[in-house]
């Protein structure tokens, strides 16, 4: 008996391919929290780092390791800005990057509470009502993820790349869901996907297709 089940168990590890030959479709899911951000900010370029290196045969055998792919991002808040950045570099670039010349690192290591903020010392008062300044992000910010969305180098290997990033935040003013006839719930969650894709030599943002609501592997984040 003991025989039977084990060349049962080897029958089937037999079955199984070698570990370094799989792969494996990620999502990543990046909660926020303010300054929470920076600290994932690093976790995930060295998450992608390691993902662009299991691309190479020699690694994935040396290391016992699949092949990963980033398919998805999901995020809330500051999770949402390290998902767009994510999404930015997977289809950038297959390259190494160094940490120091890392979309990550050029966003989060510039903002701090006088960013933040809208000061007094700044020359005309933030027209945004909302608790964080919008000017930093829309006068500096924008402008270094514009210029990575931009001119990038030729690799035929990314030219149809496109990960979907479901977004979440909180509305500054709450709004209404109908949860059935005459009865109205309060909420001050916003949630939406956007497509981050490649075309050509640059990326955009684009809104999904519709029918990718019916699939079962991405259709949750339209909920």
């Amino acid at each position: 008996m003991l025989a039977l089940l084990s060349a049962g168990t080897a029958s089937a590890q037999s079955r199984v391919p070698p570990r370094d030959t799989q792969h494996v479709s990620t999502l990543l899911t990046i909660s926020g929290g303010i300054s929470l951000g920076s600290y994932e900010a690093g976790v995930n370029w060295a998450l992608l780092e390691m993902f662009k290196l299991t691309a190479h045969d020699s690694l994935r055998r040396a290391w016992n390791l699949p092949r990963y792919e980033l398919k998805a991002m999901a995020g809330a808040s500051a999770g949402n800005i390290n998902g767009f950045l994510a999404a930015i570099d997977w289809c950038s670039t297959r390259e190494p990057t160094p940490p120091g010349q890392s979309l990550f690192w050029k966003i989060w290591v510039r903002t701090g509470f006088d960013q933040l903020f809208p000061l007094e010392h700044y020359s005309h008062a933030d027209s945004t009502p909302a608790l964080f300044s919008r000017r930093y992000f829309q006068r500096v910010l924008f402008d270094t993820v514009r210029a990575a969305m931009r001119d990038l180098p030729s690799d035929p290997s990314l030219e149809r790349c496109a990960v979907p990033v479901g977004v979440t935040i909180t509305k500054l003013v709450p709004g209404e869901i109908p949860i059935s006839r005459g009865i109205q719930a309060a909420t001050q969650r916003y949630a939406a996907t956007v497509m981050v894709e490649r075309e050509g030599p640059r990326l955009a943002f684009r809104a999904p297709p519709t029918s990718s609501a019916g699939d079962g592997d991405l259709g949750a984040l339209w909920l």
